[in-house]
């Protein structure tokens, strides 16, 4: 039964490997990462200038890149720290229009990301520019708003952190440590969701949510185990400050959303080849997929 089950697996790898080097997805995920250099700068600076009409832009920075945190590579989140600061604002109407001109901009990584899993989910149909368009400012919006419950959190945060003194004596902020727990925990149900979100919306394919939840666990799972390793590898035996010298938080960004953009693009090959088995499964009338097959 082990060797049934080693075999299996084996079968599996070397499909997915096929499906990787057949839609050329090194190629796609290098295109991703180009966009992402193009895009999310956009989508970060008019998200600090929409939510500095209401907070004081050191807080909407600061908003920003707490949600960054977690994500980015320390090399490349200093970068964007030291972009920041540079922004000057920019008064009334012209300031609303060069926003919303940023959040434009910003569709470019979406549209990268939803051609290359239209090309690995083999979708036969393309959605019509406007309809594509609406999606991918939704997805563009839909982050921005992260970053804005982000911000009122994190204030939530601070006021605790000035009452829990004063309230000492009480038990319930004995537990405060939770807090620290939940926000592991809060990384990785966020990273889960984006996968699920980005496989459900983007793509111009109908997947079942069996499918999306393989291809969503295959890569939170990926992510998750990459990031600790890249953070590793930074820390210890890069030496891109020597080689790249001022662009260093650039490349680091890029090499780091290049291997982010793989394993999406991986979880996609695997939900590919989760939908190849079901079919075959049905037409010889058994049950399938990967779990069954494995």
């Amino acid at each position: 039964m082990s060797g049934l089950t080693t075999r299996h697996v084996v079968h599996v790898v070397r499909e997915i490997h096929r499906g990787l080097l057949r839609d050329d997805v090194f190629m796609l995920a290098a295109s991703i990462a180009y966009a992402a250099v193009m895009s999310l700068f956009p989508l970060f600076v008019g998200v600090i200038v929409l939510l500095s009409r209401f907070v004081e832009r050191g807080h909407a920075q600061q908003a920003v890149v707490s949600v960054l945190t977690p994500y980015v590579p320390p090399a490349a989140l200093t970068m964007v720290e030291q972009a920041f600061t540079t922004i000057a604002p920019v008064p009334g109407t012209v300031g609303v229009l060069a926003t919303l001109g940023l959040v434009w901009t910003a569709t470019a990584l979406a549209s990268a990301i939803e051609h290359s899993l239209n090309r690995v989910l083999h979708a036969c149909q393309v959605r019509p520019f406007w309809h594509r368009k609406l999606v991918e400012l939704a997805l563009v919006l839909l982050a921005g708003g992260f970053m804005s419950v982000s911000l009122l959190f994190n204030a939530a945060v601070a006021a605790l952190g000035i009452l829990a003194p004063l309230l000492a004596a009480a038990d319930f902020f004995g537990g405060l440590h939770v807090l620290v727990t939940a926000a592991s925990v809060g990384s990785w149900i966020f990273s889960g969701l984006t996968f699920f979100i980005i496989y459900r919306v983007l793509p111009q394919v109908r997947l079942p949510p069996r499918t999306l939840l393989i291809g969503s666990l295959t890569g939170l799972l990926l992510f998750e185990g990459i990031k600790p390793a890249f953070f590793w590898y930074l820390r210890t035996l890069a030496r891109y400050p020597v080689v790249y010298g001022p662009l260093v938080g650039v490349v680091v960004f890029m090499i780091w959303v290049y291997l982010a953009a793989l394993v999406l693009l991986i979880g996609a090959e695997v939900m590919t080849l989760e939908r190849s088995l079901v079919g075959d499964s049905r037409r010889f009338g058994r049950s399938g997929g990967l779990a069954a097959g494995l």
